[in-house]
């Protein structure tokens, strides 16, 4: 995840980062696929041996379906909408398909020339339509500097809270399934945006709910280890919370699920939501 201002955040926008991130790093990976696209994901590779990078198979391949799915998502988007269709805005299309498709098929084989198959014309004209759909129709700005402060934290947390002896096994498989998909959400911020960090949110929730019985349970004991770290797991979800809010300030069914999480994760729907600019 890079570490600047999503200046325009559309599924255009996003396709247009990621390509021009693989076109750059394509060189330094070795022409590996698999090496290539950990870079642009972020996801560590221990090493460039064969049993390293099948170990990170799973994952790559993970973010490299979302990303087909983001190419259609571009598509359906620009064809949808008479103001933002232009034929030409779909030439970048086929060669990241075909790109995506080489991935898939010699993920770990060097490839010459992959990053080639798109030329920097089809990228132009695929920054144009990132660049006319935001002014139509923006999607939230968020920080990303305030994703990757509190994606450290979740990770700090998610090894503290791992090696804690003093939290019942059902109430710390509970916290590590928030952070973990805390953690998720953020990484795949810039492939999925905004919606993907709904969509953690709205897991996260689910699962407060059907343990709500054994949540209130523990806030009724607020000395107690569980809830000393069930508190601070709970602190960093209202903080992603808080980051969707101030972006979609208008958007009132963002709104009108902050009380149930606030209730959730400190047994009080009246305390505010968390300045995500206070760590």
């Amino acid at each position: 995840m890079s570490n600047n201002v999503i200046l325009t955040n559309n599924p255009a926008e996003r396709l247009h980062r990621l390509i021009l991130s693989a076109r750059s790093q394509y060189e330094s990976a070795g022409g590996r696929p698999i090496l290539l696209w950990a870079r642009v994901f972020g996801i560590g590779v221990k090493g460039t041996d064969e049993p390293s990078m099948i170990a990170v198979v799973p994952a790559i391949v993970g973010h490299l379906v979302m990303v087909s799915k983001l190419v259609e998502d571009v598509q359906e988007g620009l064809e949808e909408d008479p103001t933002l269709f232009d034929p030409i805005y779909l030439e970048s299309l086929p060669p990241i398909r075909q790109i995506l498709a080489i991935s898939h098929s010699r993920l770990i084989m060097p490839v010459d020339g992959l990053m080639n198959i798109i030329d920097a014309r089809q990228l132009a004209f695929l920054e144009m339509a990132a660049r006319y759909w935001y002014r139509l129709s923006p999607e939230p700005r968020i920080d990303e500097k305030e994703l990757e402060t509190v994606l450290k934290e979740a990770r700090e947390l998610f090894s503290s809270v791992n090696k804690s002896l003093g939290i019942p096994s059902d109430l710390k498989k509970l916290i590590l399934s928030m952070l973990a998909a805390i953690e998720q959400a953020i990484q795949q911020y810039q492939i999925r945006g905004p919606r993907g960090l709904e969509d953690g949110l709205a897991y996260i929730l689910g699962q407060l709910q059907l343990n709500s019985e054994r949540v209130q349970e523990i806030q009724k004991d607020k000395t107690s280890e569980a809830w000393k770290w069930y508190s601070k797991a709970g602190n960093v979800v209202v903080k992603v919370f808080s980051l969707i809010t101030f972006a979609e300030r208008n958007r009132p069914a963002i709104a009108a699920i902050g009380r149930t999480i606030r209730l959730l994760v400190s047994g009080d729907p009246t305390i505010p939501p968390v300045d995500p600019g206070s760590h």
